[in-house]
């Protein structure tokens, strides 16, 4: 059950679709005072372009092999073999990270969508990173398709509906009384 404390987090989410858009938003979302997370690294090709850009990057993804690949690929960068849905496992790192890359391919369609938003959750609560880099085609068309909702300042809440004294639904005027307190 989520609660208010849950999403009161001050990291920007970045979703992307492609991993053409993942490489492009580095330029765009890593400064080189920036320390960074990958998780999802893959064989460490776009763990190369952050390290090229940023001042400190960890690798990390669940496969054996990929991560032994992007060792020989890659010898001057840091990569380990960590599953991201282990947050205990990635804290254990004992670094503090400015920025996140996080490929979710794994979890695929609208049906992993719970998983995705708990575990960012979980990471940006974790973490306090300014951004956390999300690729994810369905996260990113569910992006696309959002509008986020203010209601106005000074905008009155919506009334209760309140039954009538003989069981029946209540009139309008009933409801706008019980919502003003009037008898």
């Amino acid at each position: 059950m989520a609660n208010e404390q849950q999403f009161k987090v001050s990291t920007t989410f970045v979703a992307v679709r492609t991993a053409r858009d993942y490489r492009a938003s580095v330029e765009e979302w890593v400064t080189e005072r920036d320390s960074v997370l990958e998780l999802g690294c893959e064989t460490g090709t776009l763990t190369e372009l952050l390290a090229q850009r940023a001042a400190d990057v960890i690798a990390v993804d669940t496969s054996r092999d990929a991560v032994n690949k992007a060792r020989l690929l890659h010898p001057d960068l840091r990569f380990e073999v960590i599953d991201a849905a282990d947050t205990r496992a990635v804290l254990q790192l004992g670094s503090r990270f400015d920025t996140i890359y996080f490929d979710v391919a794994a979890f695929a369609g609208y049906s992993a969508l719970l998983d995705i938003v708990a575990l960012l959750t979980s990471y940006a609560t974790l973490f306090t990173p300014k951004t956390i880099v999300v690729k994810s085609a369905t996260l990113a068309k569910l992006s696309d398709q959002s509008v986020a909702w203010k209601s106005p300042p000074g905008a009155l809440p919506r009334p209760k509906r309140v039954r009538a004294s003989r069981g029946g639904p209540a009139s309008a005027s009933t409801e706008r009384e019980a919502a003003a307190g009037t008898p």
